[in-house]
């Protein structure tokens, strides 16, 4: 078997390993339930001497081979479970059952060598089984002490007769073989003769032995059968909950789950997510993973939730994508194998990240059998892109009508319109990229939902004019053979860049990587609420507020309040007021620190030269751009100290800028060197 694949199970294994034990508790139970519904068997034994005693046979003279005591043995076990033996002991003991039923609880075992008969019977009442047997027996008995009935008599005669039966028979053998001896002239034959000849003599003898005690027995027939040992009530159960019986069903149970989860996995096509350290499927790049999206958050979650896994999460797919490739990508196009993998959610708060960004984006739904784009934003589908290329008007005249205002800043849509010609024909004419060259002097980014590949060779088209080609696969839905098909034909096109593969509707919150606390840290407060407080402090007492006004009429902060105003954390706040490097003064339950204090500390940072003033950006938001040219290394000679202090920060920047782009674009400049570099990653 492949290592792929035993690993694949092992890791199956490991996720899967709460059913495992599920199944072996519920084996475990259910073993437990039903043998604790069946009564427990307590067994009874009562054993019967058949013949005549041997001992007393030994001081008489006589005694009983074990062919004769096998033969009695064998008819008083069968005359033990016939009706007319069961019956008596039924109607004795009030048993309410049928000789049927009552014989097979009875088993029977006998030893020749010393004519014992054992009569075994099983009941869910231990002293009844004793009854019953010890009945039983005493019925054998009764019924042997018949007084000398004609039935015993003739069972008596007729063991005579088939004993006189096989004496003659054996006797005339015995007598051809010597008459055939006399007359062999081979060693070999006079020896084989002699033998066969001792063997009859002795069984003739042993069958004269039985005839002779069997005759003797003709006068006192009644002794046949006597209780040898009575029968005892046994309290321990033979049959009950035993522990090995419910361990095999606990094992059972596993055994099943196990063999279960091996032939799901082994058999299931369906990508899975698996964060550990494959970096590619099918020889192209895995971008990362996308959350799941709760309904009332759909679907542009990128605004309904600024601040979660999941915009993390599409965050970090976007730096790939501009990443992936020197110049990073321009035209993107989102595709799937299939329909509901969540192409169209993905696009469209892709391109929303990239206007958030800074950057003029258009995202524009190029599934024109079934495209929704402008059901995401709420906009009707009158004129859109089928429209402008199934026209004849040169499309620098009328684009403008199919480019609409998303209400998003830096953001505008393209609906796929509603021309009834055929998608792949409209997207193979020449005015198809001429529209995407007039969209590209408008916009820094546009953004393709495509159709599903499986819907025809649309998607291929709007491959060859992009830059780069965004495959996205819904975890546990979308089969490896589906996405193997969707690879296969975006390489049979021409000067296609497959830039990775996106998983999405995967749980980031089980996720190491994606749901790390430290990349998750919020401030103890927010800006916009530390900012309602300072302006409407509150007075008095009150353990929410961050900010309350003394009676003084000065603010004072909480320690997260303070931490959010000064941009660190809590805990730093706490040990600055502790080593008395910030005042402060306690209050019932809570620690408050004076605006004044916080001031005084701002104006006792220790400054260098001049300051410059700050620049808010939102690092989360920043992404790759064009780095710009440097300065002229030339400097007028006028320039004063501050002012080469000034100039020398950005070209610093720049220099750690132009560094981490290096580190970062090492593995791709790696692969992009392999052979078949035309479908890069």
């Amino acid at each position: 078997m492949d290592m792929s694949v035993v690993s694949t199970i092992l890791r199956a294994l490991l996720k899967w390993w709460w059913l495992i034990v599920i199944s072996i508790a519920l084996g475990v139970g259910v073993g437990y339930f039903l043998r604790r519904e069946q009564p427990d068997i307590y067994l009874a034994k009562a054993t019967t001497l058949v013949g005549q005693d041997p001992r007393a046979a030994a001081a008489a003279g006589t005694s009983f081979s074990n062919q004769s005591n096998s033969t009695l043995l064998e008819a008083y076990s069968i005359f033990a479970r016939r009706a007319s033996a069961l019956n008596p002991v039924i109607e004795d003991l009030n048993l309410g059952t049928t000789a049927e039923e009552l014989a097979e609880r009875i088993s029977l075992s006998g030893n020749p060598n010393a004519a014992l008969l054992e009569i075994s019977v099983s009941d869910t009442d231990p002293e009844r089984a004793a009854q019953i047997a010890n009945r039983v027996a005493q019925e054998l008995v009764n019924q042997s002490r018949s007084n000398n009935s004609s039935q015993n008599q003739d069972f008596v005669k007729g063991q005579l007769a088939d004993l006189e039966t096989q004496i003659s028979q054996l006797q005339d053998r015995l007598d051809q073989l010597t008459q055939e001896g006399a007359a062999y002239t081979s060693a070999f034959d006079i020896n084989r003769n002699r033998q066969e000849r001792e063997a009859i003599q002795d069984t003739i003898a042993e069958l004269r032995s039985d005839y002779a005690a069997l005759n003797a027995s003709v006068g006192n027939i009644q002794g046949v059968v006597q209780l040898f040992e009575p029968a005892a009530p046994n309290y321990l159960p033979v049959a009950t909950t035993s522990l090995l019986g419910l361990v095999f069903a606990g094992v059972g149970g596993g055994v099943l789950a196990t063999l279960t989860i091996v032939l799901i996995t082994f058999f299931d096509d369906r990508l899975q997510w698996e964060e550990s350290d494959q970096e590619t499927i099918q020889g192209v790049k895995i971008l990362g993973p996308l959350g799941i999206i709760p309904r009332h958050n759909l679907p542009l979650y990128i605004e309904t939730m600024p601040t979660s896994i999941e915009m993390q999460a599409m965050r970090q797919v976007r730096d790939k994508i501009a990443l992936a490739s020197d110049p990073p990508p321009r035209v993107l196009t989102f595709l799937s194998y299939d329909s509901g993998d969540g192409k169209t959610i993905t696009s469209s708060n892709m391109a929303l990240t990239f206007a958030k960004a800074g950057l003029r984006t258009i995202v524009i739904d190029l599934d024109m059998r079934r495209g929704d784009l402008h059901e995401v934003f709420r906009f009707p589908n009158v004129y859109g892109v089928s429209d402008l290329v199934a026209a004849k008007e040169p499309l620098e005249d009328i684009l403008q009508e199919a480019i609409l205002d998303s209400g998003y800043e830096n953001l505008a849509i393209m609906t796929s319109g509603r021309s009834n010609t055929d998608p792949a024909a409209l997207l193979s004419r020449a005015r198809f990229p001429h529209l995407i060259f007039l969209l590209k002097k408008q916009f820094d980014m546009i953004v393709m939902d495509s159709a599903p590949t499986i819907a025809g060779s649309d998607a291929i088209f709007l491959s060859e004019v992009s830059d780069g080609v965004v495959v996205v696969v819904s975890a546990r839905r979308t089969t490896m053979t589906g996405l193997k098909r969707t690879l296969s034909s975006l390489r049979e096109a021409q000067d296609v860049n497959i830039l990775g593969v996106v998983f999405n509707r995967v749980r980031l919150q089980i996720t190491s990587k994606y749901s790390n606390t430290y990349y998750q840290q919020m401030p103890g407060m927010e800006a916009s609420k530390l900012s309602q407080e300072i302006l409407n402090p509150s007075k008095g007492f009150n353990l929410r507020a961050g900010v309350i006004q003394n009676r003084e009429g000065e603010r004072l902060y909480s320690i997260a309040a303070c931490a959010a105003r000064l941009g660190v954390k809590p805990k730093t706040v706490n040990q600055w007021c502790s080593t008395g490097y910030l005042k402060s003064q306690r209050r019932p339950f809570r620690r408050w620190i004076k605006e004044s204090d916080i001031d005084d500390l701002l104006k006792r940072l220790p400054r260098e030269g001049a300051v410059m003033k700050p620049t808010l950006v939102q690092e989360s938001d920043a992404m790759p751009m064009p780095v710009p040219a440097p300065m002229p290394a030339s400097q007028p000679s006028s320039t004063t100290g501050v002012t080469k202090e000034l100039n020398r920060i950005p070209d610093q920047l720049r220099e750690q800028r132009e560094a981490l782009l290096d580190f970062v674009k090492k593995p791709s400049q790696s692969e992009s060197e392999t052979p078949n570099s035309n479908s890069q990653h």
